[in-house]
Order: C-alpha cells, then structure tokens, then sequence
C-alpha cells in the first residue's frame, strides 16, 4: 500500500515537472509570435523581390498546433479583439495592394515605347513603394535612379526597371516615365485607403504587442490546452 502511494508521489511530481516545462515552452511560443506580429511593409524588399506575394499571416498562426497553444494560454478577450481587428485590416490591406498592382501595371502599355526593351517587374514594384513610402511619412516622393554596374539599364535604388537604355537621353526618359506612374499613384484613392489601413495595422500591433507584455510579465498564461490538460490534474 505505501509503495502504491509512493509511486502516485512520484508521478505527481514527474507531472509537476512536465508541466513547468510546457509552460516555459509557451512562454518561448509567445515570444516568438510577438515578433512574427510585425507586419513587412506591403511593397518592402525581401529575398525573393518587392511586395507581399500572398495576404500577410503569422507562421505560428497558420499551424494548427501552435495556434491552438496560444489560444488556449492566451485568455485576454482584448487581446483577441484586437488581434481579429488586425486580421481584417491585413485581408483589406492585401485586397487594396492587389488592386494597385493591378492598375499600376495596366498603365504598362502607355509607359512602353513600342520599340523600348522590356520593362522588368521591379518597375511597378519599385514605384509602388516609393509612393506608399512617401504618403505614409507625408513627405515629397524622391527618387535614387542609378546606371547599374554593366552601364546598360536604369535602377530605382537597388532594383533594376529598365535594362537597355544606354544613352543619357534614353535613361532620362525611363527616370521621367518612371516618376510620372509614381506621382499618378500617389494620386490614387486606393494608395491613400492603403496607407490609412497600414497605419490601423500599426496601431493594432503595437496594442497587442503592450497586452502580451503584460501577459507574461504577470504569467498569465495558466490555462490548459490540449497538450497539458492532463498535466493539472
């Protein structure tokens, strides 16, 4: 009899023990999702180019397990208020960048000469970010044209938008096209709802950002899931 006591002891104890863990687990998820909660500026650079490629959403977030771990520890109904506020701002956000490549690139055909070489991607991308940069810091959209390494081409920054000019005559008219469908898109509604959203979504962040602050400063994040639920028992 005393040793089946003894061994409810010590699984209590192994018990104890797992859920300490867990829970320092937990803390590392949380930590970890605070900073996957900051939002790449839709048209920013990144490895594979400019721009969001699909609507913005947290890795963490979009994995069942994690997800569910987080809910679970995370019982803050402000925090989740928030947080479904910032979710419909990202899918608006997205849904307006879509529309402004979409324009942006329809205006292509009256940009081309018919005999100038093909314009790259990078061109549209590239004055995208130089007008919702500009309209987000209130400031005049200025352009950093280069030639690029090989002297052929133009560059907006680090990003190539043109590469057969080869004459100063013919870059100047690349740079003059070029900055017309930035200034065209600073005029756009839909650049201007864009960056309203963006400034929602900053907003949300960092609201979110003091409330899990808070959380794990006051550990309060003793709530079972599914992976600990018969830890507490």
């Amino acid at each position: 009899m005393a040793k089946a006591v003894k061994q409810s002891a010590v699984a209590k104890e192994l018990k104890k023990e797992y859920l300490i863990q867990h829970l320092k687990e937990v803390e590392g998820l949380i930590v970890k999702w605070i900073g996957q909660r900051k939002v790449p500026g839709p048209f920013s650079p990144h490895e594979e180019g400019l721009g969001w490629k699909s609507e913005y959403r947290p890795s963490l977030e979009a994995d069942p397990d994690s997800n569910h771990i987080l809910r679970s520890h995370i019982r803050s109904r402000a925090l989740w208020r928030h947080h479904t506020e910032w979710e419909r701002q990202l899918a608006l956000a997205w849904l307006l960048v879509t529309q402004l490549r979409e324009m942006s690139t329809g205006q292509l055909p009256l940009i081309r000469d018919g005999d100038t070489v093909g314009i790259w991607t990078n061109y549209v991308a590239t004055a995208l970010l130089a007008a919702f940069e500009g309209l987000r810091r209130n400031r005049r959209v200025r352009m950093n044209y280069k030639i690029p390494e090989n002297g052929l081409g133009v560059a907006a920054g680090d990003f190539k938008i043109d590469t057969g000019a080869a004459t100063e005559k013919q870059r100047k008219a690349i740079q003059e096209k070029h900055s017309g469908l930035v200034m065209s898109i600073v005029q756009q509604q839909t650049m201007k709802q864009l960056v309203d959203c963006w400034h929602e979504i900053v907003v949300l962040e960092e609201h979110m950002t003091q409330l899990v602050s808070k959380i794990l400063k006051s550990r309060d994040i003793l709530y079972p899931c599914s992976f600990c639920r018969h830890l507490w028992k």
